[in-house]
């Protein structure tokens, strides 16, 4: 039986296997591996030179050191927090104008709705009165000045004054402080202390650029205090939540790069960690990451999912290798080591992590050596093909 029949056979069986790629379970730690019995007992595939002028096997050399790696997870896009405005109802009233509609681009300054609200008629009523008052009692206390220094009226008189003016003037604060926490104009506020009518209609005005997401009101609806009446998010910026295993969360810090992909993979933002939740999503046992990606012709959009290719870097050092480098010898990882450019020893390895991308080998290599990162079935091979001929 020639050499070149049996190393046929052993390759077809080889090629049973998967063709290129191992394809571990993603993100996992794997069960310490233990090297065979009689390790000393080297295996190795031989080549001859005209063997080793087809294959054109490639290797990479490797170093024990701190190692990147990228770690793949799934991510939701979400309206970034200083780019999303909830426009709630700080008074009761009732939707007496609607000027723009879910959907629509908004510009900053634009009205948006108005409320008609007799509480909010009383509170303008109260700012004018007090107005008045306020006004009453300075040039009443400027009158008793004069009528003071030329000795006229007494001095506790104008004490008095001043006493009520100073009361005048906080009443006529907190009235003007109720008034623009409901978001009115000083513009406005002229107007009505120069005779303009005083509607009692509060008009919301759009408070950035940006689309309206959500809109919950009709014209005519009654609204209460503090209800959500419409959502406005800027595009621009958004907040894209990555879900980490727990297990990788010791490779991955603030600040590290993160490759945005769409799920077809056609589109790709690179963005950086910004922060790591200290606690697990309760939805999805996941270490959630926030990450803010500014956005390119609107991608990614609000409630998008997305693909993640987060950096990760280990706290200890090893050996890095591409997955294809790798087989398995029944449950046992091997790759096969660079002797000499026609020779390969087989040598069991311990992998310490598993990526999408790559392995991270804690025991079975040495610093400098040069690993087969490719023609690793047919390396296989010829090692089953030796075996099987030493047994002949």
């Amino acid at each position: 039986m020639s050499k070149y029949w049996i190393l046929g056979l052993l390759l077809l069986a080889a090629c049973g296997e998967p063709a290129t790629e191992i394809t571990p379970p993603e993100v996992t730690e794997l069960p310490p591996a233990f090297r065979r019995e009689g390790a000393e007992v080297r295996a190795i595939a031989r080549l001859t030179p005209e063997e080793a002028r087809q294959l054109r096997i490639h290797t990479r050399e490797v170093h024990l050191d701190t190692v990147s790696f990228w770690i793949s997870s799934p991510g939701n896009v979400e309206p970034a927090p200083t780019h999303r405005y909830t426009l709630s109802a700080p008074i009761e009233g009732i939707v007496s104008a609607i000027y723009a509609h879910e959907g629509e681009s908004v510009f900053k300054g634009q009205p948006l709705l108005e409320l008609e609200s007799l509480a909010f008629a009383r509170m303008v009523s109260t700012y004018l009165e007090q107005r008045a008052e306020t006004d009453y009692r300075e040039k009443q206390v400027a009158r008793l000045e004069k009528l003071v220094a030329q000795r006229i009226s007494p001095e506790r008189e104008l004490e008095r004054a001043r006493a009520d003016l100073e009361r005048a003037r906080t009443l006529l604060q907190a009235a003007y402080t109720a008034l623009k926490a409901l978001g009115v104009s000083d513009d406005r506020i002229r107007a009505w202390e120069e005779g303009a009518n005083a509607r009692p209609n509060l008009r919301f005005d759009a408070p950035m650029d940006g689309v309206i997401t959500r809109h919950l009101i009709d014209m005519g609806k009654a609204v209460s205090a503090y209800q959500e009446m419409l959502t406005l998010v800027r595009p621009g910026k958004v907040l894209v939540r990555g879900y980490l295993d727990p297990i990788d969360k010791r490779y991955v810090v603030p600040g590290a790069r993160v490759r945005v992909h769409d799920l077809r993979e056609s589109r790709q933002i690179e963005a950086r960690v910004r922060s790591i939740s200290p606690s697990l999503d309760e939805q999805n046992r996941s270490m959630v990451l926030n990450i803010f990606v500014d956005t390119r012709e609107g991608w990614p959009a609000v409630g998008q999912q997305v693909h993640l290719d987060i950096e990760g870097r280990t706290p200890f050092p090893a050996f890095a290798l591409p997955l294809k480098a790798i087989v398995y010898d029944g449950s046992q990882p091997v790759v096969f080591v660079q002797l000499d450019t026609l020779r390969y020893e087989e040598r069991p390895v311990r992998i310490r992590k598993i990526s999408s991308y790559a392995a991270l080998i804690e025991e079975g290599l040495r610093d400098g050596e040069k690993v087969a990162i490719s023609q690793v079935y047919t390396l296989k091979a010829l090692v089953r093909y030796e075996t099987y001929a030493e047994e002949e």
